[in-house]
């Protein structure tokens, strides 16, 4: 949220990440009643395998902007390190 702000509204944003976490949620449950899938868990660790590193590789090259921050209080930006402002640490 603290990326998007002022352009998008805070509720309009959280919105969209309820939804978007909600769809996975239906999709990852729904691939389970797949007859072939239920009966072996063994899918579901070759799908975080998978997904962990896809997910991390964005993050890594992601750098957060503190614009709420700065709005609030521009010496406190100077504050922020070099590692709080890229996503994975």
């Amino acid at each position: 949220m603290e990326t998007i702000y002022p352009t998008i509204a805070e509720g309009a944003g959280s919105a969209l990440l309820t939804l978007l976490i909600t769809i996975v949620q239906i999709v990852y449950l729904a691939v389970s009643f797949i007859p072939a899938l239920a009966s072996s868990t063994a899918w579901m660790n070759w799908l975080m395998v998978i997904v962990t590193p896809v997910c991390v590789m964005p993050l890594v090259a992601m750098r957060a902007r503190y614009n709420r921050l700065a709005d609030d209080d521009p010496s406190a930006v100077k504050k922020v390190g070099i590692l709080d402002s890229f996503g994975c640490f």
